[in-house]
């Protein structure tokens, strides 16, 4: 009812400066926190992302659709005699006069809306109507701000969202919240494609002064030119964990995701940030915290040799390696046991 009176008379000038605050309104601060905490990513990751993923509404889009309307069953109520009806009347004359009231600042969102009730008869259908029109402006919004770039000083796109862009496409929840409900085998996934990761492109962002997205290199690379820390370079391109990721391309060809080499670098992203199956999450969720494990490993002083982590003479079918396989250097005991002696159903 008091939604019109929380929001600064500011954002009710125009439809994206209503729809872009909604983390202005008190609730929304509550309902980012219980999003986040659902989806296990910090305080940082996009706000954008975080209803993204969910395909949850700000609660702003909730209050504006049942405050809007309110206004028409008032306005249904002024054809009579009641003490409603008379102080509806009464707020219109204040409307005419211009001065500030309830009703003249709902008339002022729902002209940032563009939403117009007045030929409605019927309750469900001016509902349905209302509905639609403010959860289907808020999304065409939602995609603009995620598609926006922002070019810096060097010309590149400096969006917190270039990746989550490549590969989103509607405001929708995403399958692989529904395929796993646990959120401990999916919550490396979801940091991955939110970007609330530990890599130098997010990392650098964050150093004083912010390091530039070409500077922000990947350190557990053995090989120069040095390549930058991207979400891609983590998943297909580290040298360093070469025996891993074979691993995992073997693993994921046997689930029935075959990812081809020559394919373009958003089509081998989407391939393995946008998984169709339990299966296939559970097995990507886990590769990616192996990596992450790895790489705190490498931080915290453990050789590479006792990491295991990295072996380019393996040979793999369908499924892992084979082991008889007379091109292949490598007995048994080089298999990665992460991948091969334990199931993606834990």
């Amino acid at each position: 009812l008091w939604t019109s009176f929380t929001i600064r008379k500011a954002n009710q000038v125009s439809s994206s400066n209503l729809l872009e605050n909604y983390g202005d309104f008190p609730p929304e601060r509550l309902n980012q926190r219980i999003t986040r905490m659902i989806l296990s990513v910090h305080k940082k990751t996009s706000s954008l992302a975080v209803l993204g993923e969910k395909g949850r509404f700000p609660l702003l889009i909730n209050a504006l659709i049942h405050t809007i309307k309110y206004e028409w069953h008032l306005q249904k109520k002024s054809l009579g005699d009641s003490l409603v009806g008379m102080a509806y009347l009464e707020m219109n004359q204040f409307c005419t006069a211009r001065k500030d009231c309830w009703l003249l600042r709902v008339n002022q969102i729902k002209s940032c809306l563009n939403i117009n009730t007045n030929n409605f008869s019927k309750k469900a259908r001016v509902n349905r109507y209302i509905k639609s029109k403010v959860q289907s402006m808020f999304q065409i919004n939602w995609l603009d701000s995620i598609r926006q770039i922002k070019p810096n000083s060097e010309g590149r796109d400096q969006n917190k969202l270039r990746l989550y862009k490549t590969f989103k496409g509607s405001f929708s929840k995403e399958p692989y919240l529904d395929l796993v409900p646990n959120r401990n085998q999916r919550a490396a996934l979801t940091r991955l494609r939110v970007s609330a990761h530990r890599l130098q492109i997010e990392v650098g962002r964050y150093t004083t002064p912010p390091t530039p997205p070409s500077r922000r290199f990947c350190k557990y690379c053995l090989t120069e030119p040095q390549s930058i820390d991207t979400e891609y370079h983590f998943l297909f391109e580290c040298n360093t964990f070469i025996m891993k990721r074979q691993c995992f391309l073997g693993r994921m060809s046997s689930l029935g995701v075959k990812i081809e080499d020559n394919w373009p670098e958003e089509k081998k992203i989407s391939a393995v940030l946008c998984p169709t199956s339990a299966q296939a999450a559970k097995c990507i969720n886990k590769y990616i915290s192996i990596m992450e494990r790895g790489r705190k490993g490498l931080d915290e002083g453990t050789p590479l040799d006792h990491l295991g982590y990295r072996n380019p003479s393996i040979a793999i079918v369908e499924g892992g390696y084979n082991p008889n396989d007379s091109d292949s250097t490598f007995s048994l005991s080089s298999i990665d046991s992460d991948f091969l002696n334990s199931s993606v159903e834990e």
